[in-house]
């Protein structure tokens, strides 16, 4: 009896076996073959049948030559293996001529298939790494940020509201555009280092100023790196150095300022408009809602939910053809509250009486939010004073 697995066009790596890594089994092994010290046996065969295409090294047993050397990157002569990245490892030491790494696919590897290769047709292999080419298909865009028409393209498609799309579908669809916009590499960006923002920074500066420290550069970092919308105003370099000296004149200034205060305020509500007009697009939204539409659609309400972001209520129903219809509404919260200041008039459910309570509309969760901050707050204070005001 032999022993045969399904190629699936894996590409292998040269490295050696250690903990974690994607493994697949040789294929042609036989019953009672012999490997050294170890002889695959009708229990071992059989527990090789049941594995998958793809495993991964749980543990290692290293070369005692190695052991005796101390040499850090030792290569192991026996590994354990697990099915899957999560499944409990198999309880058997198996040697690794019988095994190939699997080169799990990166960026760069991506990369290549997208502009090396006209085919579309995407790697077989590649399907067994849903994880890892799903994140690199999230920071994938970035390579036409050179190419400002062709990126709002490619976002309004991959990044829309509702729609999601697999990792394969995406490089596709990229390698299809770069092709049909006859786009060569040198144009897109293709610097994907796994550094980030912050220590891209850094290693910039100290290009242009060998003489700067890397604190230096951190401080230069953190100056320059506010958030766009929570600042409107332009300063210059030396009202900068000025507000990071004295902190407390920079908040004081924000405090009293009632321009700065104005403008955060109509930037909020650009920002809110803009996304509900988006939203608004989509057929599935209804543009008005009334006894007419629901009696027509034969809407039932499915759920209810909150955009605090958007001050909004989001209602989604089920219509007559059992697909999901949106209504956005602006957010509204009413709540009464009585002129009676007493615990002993407050602690039970009463009527309402408008001589009474007076009724209170709040149309900003963020003011909602505060309210309730400050209830709470009031009402921590009392209880800690043993129930005094």
């Amino acid at each position: 009896m032999s022993l045969y697995f399904e190629d699936y066009g894996f590409i292998y790596d040269k490295q050696i076996f250690t903990k974690g890594k994607a493994v697949q089994l040789v294929s042609g092994y036989e019953l009672f073959q012999e490997f050294g010290d170890f002889s695959i046996e009708q229990d071992v065969f059989l527990k090789l049948k049941k594995l998958p295409t793809l495993m991964y090294i749980s543990s290692t047993d290293e070369i005692k030559e190695n052991k005796k050397k101390n040499i850090k990157n030792k290569e192991a002569t026996y590994i354990k293996i697990k099915p899957s990245k999560t499944a409990k490892e198999l309880d058997l030491f198996l040697p690794v001529e019988m095994f190939r790494v699997v080169k799990i696919p990166k960026m760069n590897d991506v990369l290549d298939w997208i502009y090396n290769n006209d085919s579309l047709l995407f790697p077989s292999g590649w399907s067994f790494f849903k994880n890892e080419l799903d994140t690199v298909s999230r920071y994938l865009i970035r390579i036409f940020q050179t190419k400002p028409r062709l990126l709002k393209q490619v976002s309004d498609i991959t990044n829309h509201l509702y729609n999601t799309h697999k990792a394969q579908d995406i490089f596709i669809y990229y390698k299809t555009i770069i092709k049909e916009n006859n786009v060569f590499r040198s144009e897109l960006y293709n610097e994907f280092n796994g550094k980030t923002a912050k220590k891209e920074f850094i290693d910039i500066c100290q290009q242009l100023n060998p003489y700067w420290s890397i604190g230096d550069a951190t401080s230069c970092y953190i100056l320059n790196a506010k958030k766009i919308f929570k600042k409107i105003d332009n300063i210059s370099n030396n009202e900068r150095v000025f507000r990071y000296k004295n902190p407390n004149s920079t908040i004081m200034t924000k405090k009293n300022n009632e321009e700065f205060e104005e403008g955060v305020k109509v930037l909020n509500e650009k920002l809110i408009k803009i996304e509900k007009d988006k939203m608004l697009k989509d057929n599935r939204f209804l543009k008005e809602l009334n006894q007419e539409i629901i009696d027509e659609l034969e809407l039932t309400i499915f759920n209810t939910s909150s955009l605090k972001n958007l001050n909004s209520v989001l209602i989604t129903f089920i219509d007559k053809f059992n697909n999901k219809r949106f209504y956005l509404e602006d957010f509204r919260y009413y709540f009464y509250v009585s002129s009676y200041q007493s615990v002993i008039h407050n602690d039970f459910v009463v009527s309402r009486d408008e001589a009474i309570h007076t009724k209170y509309l709040v149309k900003d969760f963020k003011v909602l939010q505060n309210i309730k901050y400050n209830l709470n707050s009031s009402y921590q204070t009392f209880m800690l004073k043993g129930g005094i005001l």
